[in-house]
């Protein structure tokens, strides 16, 4: 069964429609970073009217610490052809707001890298917290409940003789 233009554009307009209520940025991309779309969340996180992203280089509206470097999860997994997630800070208009981003590729009906799909989540309040608790003059650590560290302050690292960030995962 084949879908006609018609069918594609209702079904392009629901997926726009279905990302436009996701309270958290989620932007599309070509693959010279032009953005194709960005959601209503990511258009007030930039302060920008409905469609003035569309056709700018997401690295000049986004600004963090990984674009237009090899750190960029979008750029990486257009190379990688999978999801590629990380943290970095990003500065729109100044914000320097700590986030952690995926970036998925995006690929046309002949299976062709066309371009990625990035979703960002505001860690503020994650960061905060850390932050707090690396201050502590004592250890402070957190499991799951197959006592897997999540979570080691400095302290304690410092403590059993492990490098910073060591710790979290074993």
């Amino acid at each position: 069964m084949s879908t006609t233009a018609t069918e594609k554009s209702a079904i392009g307009s629901l997926e726009k429609q279905t990302l436009n209520l996701l309270p958290t940025p989620v932007m599309a991309i070509d693959k010279d970073f032009n953005v194709l779309f960005l959601n209503d969340a990511g258009e007030q996180v930039l302060s920008l009217a409905p469609g003035q992203a569309v056709g700018r280089k997401c690295y000049d509206l986004f600004n963090t610490t990984h674009c237009r470097t090899s750190e960029c999860r979008c750029a990486r997994a257009m190379t990688s052809r999978q999801s590629e997630s990380g943290e970095a800070v990003a500065d729109p208009s100044g914000l320097n707001l700590p986030i952690s981003y995926t970036g998925a590729p995006l690929t046309d009906d002949s299976g062709q890298v066309i371009g990625a799909v990035e979703y960002v989540l505001d860690i503020t309040e994650d960061s905060r917290r850390k932050s707090t608790l690396a201050l502590l003059p004592t250890p402070v650590m957190a499991i799951d409940k197959q006592y897997n560290i999540l979570y080691l302050n400095e302290v304690g690292e410092k403590l059993v003789g492990l490098q910073p960030g060591q710790a979290a995962g074993s």
